[in-house]
């Protein structure tokens, strides 16, 4: 992904309340509309977003 990418996915993570908890469903569905343009899968996107978040502190 680009970095444009991970940075609008981002975008719209911080928008949802408990990205990884109670409102996973709701960031999931928002990974897989991601994942329509790409032939990547959901894990493969949510794993790139989490090491780039971690990289970029």
């Amino acid at each position: 992904m680009t970095l444009e990418e991970l940075k609008k996915i981002d975008r719209i993570v911080r928008k949802i309340p408990y990205p990884f908890g109670k409102n996973y469903r709701v960031f999931k569905a928002m990974i897989r509309e991601a994942t329509n343009d790409r032939r990547t899968s959901v894990p493969d996107i949510i794993r790139q977003y989490v090491n780039w978040k971690y990289n970029k502190r």
